[in-house]
């Protein structure tokens, strides 16, 4: 039975991420572009109503963007200092730097250049997605200083409120994601290798919140932002908790106004705070983007503006007959560019 969603939100790291993963396996430099992980992420898409049976009227795709105001992103810009990160990328400056470097060996030169080669390649065709991929049905919306979760959790939030009676529904791989859903949004996430297609919906997730707390009426987002301010997630927050404590019982205990339980209240404090998008610069900018341009940002070019697009990106093997299929599944009122 095919599932009906308005919109779908797609995150463009991720789909970025996996399509590169798989245009490049067993490759060496030169022998996959740009070209190739764009050609991969519409085939993706291409594939999310035609096999996996979603009815989707329009895709946004969600970028995180660096800014440069907050030398990163926002929360890392708060955190400043208490947050870890393990994202790490070559640069031409580190390459020179591995080349000139008299015990660096031959293998270090080649993987250092290859793992730039790639980082050039996802760039390019992060560019790509983000730019022009709009005039072909699929628009990208981003926000300076904002990631992909935070921009998707606010979607959420306002299509919640929506008076259009459908869904929508967020389609990542990052499972925090589950905890930003709501009765009228669901999260989606695609195949992997041994793995089947997944729709979760709000009644699955809310279950997952510890009986005690749902019955003080906290939501899911409110539930994994106190985990994860107290170190229980995966996104690099520090432990905030004392080691034995347990947490259902010190989030109870933190709601009461008690934080006997955790060790360092103030930092506590501040992690929890990144979670509250509403005070984050720029908020009224993306609460404008996702509740009015989404309805008309895009548009679906003929076929022959589609294959210059093809022609200057060496896209092959993308027939007209599959773009226009690719696009007709969209709902034309909603591209009014």
């Amino acid at each position: 039975m095919k599932q009906e969603y308005v919109f779908a939100v797609v995150d463009l790291s991720y789909l970025l991420q996996r399509n590169l993963y798989a245009c490049s396996r067993g490759l060496g430099i030169g022998e996959f572009t740009a070209g190739d992980v764009v050609k991969m992420t519409i085939q993706t898409l291409n594939k999310i109503p035609r096999d996996y049976k979603l009815s989707i009227s329009k895709y946004i795709l969600l970028a995180d963007k660096w800014s440069e105001n907050y030398d990163g992103y926002y929360r890392h810009y708060i955190l400043s200092g208490t947050y870890k990160t393990d994202r790490t990328w070559m640069t031409p400056e580190k390459l020179k730097s591995i080349e000139e470097d008299p015990n660096s060996t031959e293998k270090d030169i080649s993987k250092a250049r290859y793992e730039l080669y790639i980082n050039n390649v996802k760039q390019e065709a992060k560019e790509i997605l983000k730019t022009e991929l709009r005039y072909f049905g699929v628009p990208c919306i981003w926000q300076d200083g904002w990631e992909f979760d935070d921009c998707a959790y606010l979607f959420a939030c306002l299509w919640y409120n929506n008076p259009d009676p459908r869904k929508s529904v967020i389609i990542t791989k990052d499972s925090d994601l589950q905890y930003s859903i709501n009765p009228r949004v669901d999260y989606f996430r695609l195949p992997t290798a041994g793995s089947q297609p997944e729709i979760i919906d709000y009644e699955q997730m809310y279950l997952s919140i510890p009986e005690d707390l749902r019955n003080l009426g906290m939501s899911l987002y409110d539930y994994k932002a106190h985990m994860d301010s107290l170190g229980m997630g995966h996104n690099m927050m520090q432990k905030t908790k004392y080691p034995k404590a347990d947490p259902i019982i010190t989030i109870k205990k933190i709601l009461s106004g008690d934080y006997s339980w955790v060790k360092d209240p103030d930092l506590f404090k501040l992690q929890l705070s990144t979670f509250d998008i509403s005070k984050f610069p720029g908020f009224q900018d993306i609460f404008n983007k996702l509740t009015n341009d989404i309805y008309t940002i895009g548009r679906l070019g003929e076929v022959e503006e589609f294959r210059r697009f093809c022609e200057t990106h060496g896209i092959n093997g993308v027939t007209d007959k599959y773009y226009k299929t690719f696009i007709s599944r969209f709902d034309q009122k909603l591209f009014t560019e």
